[in-house]
């Protein structure tokens, strides 16, 4: 498949893509740039946040959720507006958000991460009806999620250990159960980072410092295809396009040394692929 440029950016770390088949508008964060893209049928928008931004979703009402910190907001990107909605009280202050999403009933699932990247201090929470809730602890970098066709399953990557995990999901409680090992990354190279599922219940995972993205079949594990993309911070990816059927691929200069800047140029850029197959709309959140 064909790699294209979308957006030239040197976004420090760029990440959570999310198509916004409504409004034709991809979305898109610079977390340590504390800035939010948006490019649709009107041009590119950026909103400024005043900490690290790092997951948004679309509302029903038209607003983003938008995790920052340790905080949720609804912003108002037109109308330059933000306005927080809940915050976390009882993470290590060394944590903050990172992937999030928001399920068919829309909910926000959101996880956090050890900004040291060490230690199982991080959690997995649920923001449904301005209550949030935590559901899952233990983790490291809570990190891509989620969710099979049928609402059936979640998945949920923890960077460190290099797999992908695969819940039993209740979509009518927003509960997930008996966790289970759905992808290995096994010798290849990077960390899985975000992760989109298409329509044929495939998941799709990004490679930091690993130059690519990869399609798995999470009912055996197997590894169906590779590609290659000429930077290798690969951060997050999501379907798009008017017929779902563009990937979009964000990705970071962060950690990369000068020289390697120079060798990859493109670095921090958001890349488009056309693909042969089709993904799902995105969930928009209720508040």
């Amino acid at each position: 498949m064909k790699v294209e440029v979308f957006m030239y950016k040197t976004a420090e770390i760029g990440e959570g893509p999310i198509w916004d088949y409504s409004k034709k508008t991809l979305f898109w964060v610079d977390i340590v740039n504390h800035i939010i893209y948006s490019e649709g049928p009107n041009g590119e928008m950026t909103f400024k946040t005043e900490g690290d931004v790092t997951s948004l979703s679309p509302t029903e009402g038209g607003d983003l959720l938008v995790t920052v910190d340790l905080s949720i907001y609804r912003i108002n990107m037109h109308e330059q507006r933000a306005l927080k909605v809940s915050n976390l009280t009882d993470e290590p202050k060394t944590n903050r958000f990172n992937d999030g999403k928001c399920d068919v009933y829309g909910r926000y699932w959101a996880g956090t991460m050890d900004r040291m990247e060490k230690l199982p201090v991080a959690s997995l929470y649920v923001f449904e009806s301005g209550i949030i809730r935590k559901e899952l602890s233990g983790l490291t970098i809570s990190n891509g999620l989620g969710w099979s066709p049928d609402n059936q399953f979640m998945y949920l990557i923890d960077t460190p250990t290099r797999k992908v995990w695969k819940f039993s999901f209740n979509a009518e409680r927003g509960h997930i159960s008996e966790r289970q090992v759905a992808v290995e990354f096994g010798d290849l190279p990077g960390v899985p980072d975000g992760m989109t599922v298409d329509s044929e219940g495939m998941i799709w995972v990004a490679h930091w410092g690993g130059g690519m993205i990869s399609r798995w079949n999470p009912n055996n594990g197997r590894l169906i295809e590779k590609i290659e993309l000429p930077t290798e911070n690969v951060t997050s990816l999501t379907f798009g396009g008017p017929d779902l059927r563009t990937i979009f691929v964000t990705t970071a200069r962060h950690g990369l040394s000068n020289k390697k800047i120079a060798e990859q140029p493109y670095a921090g850029s958001v890349f488009m692929i056309n693909s042969n197959v089709q993904g799902l709309k995105v969930n928009f959140c209720k508040i």
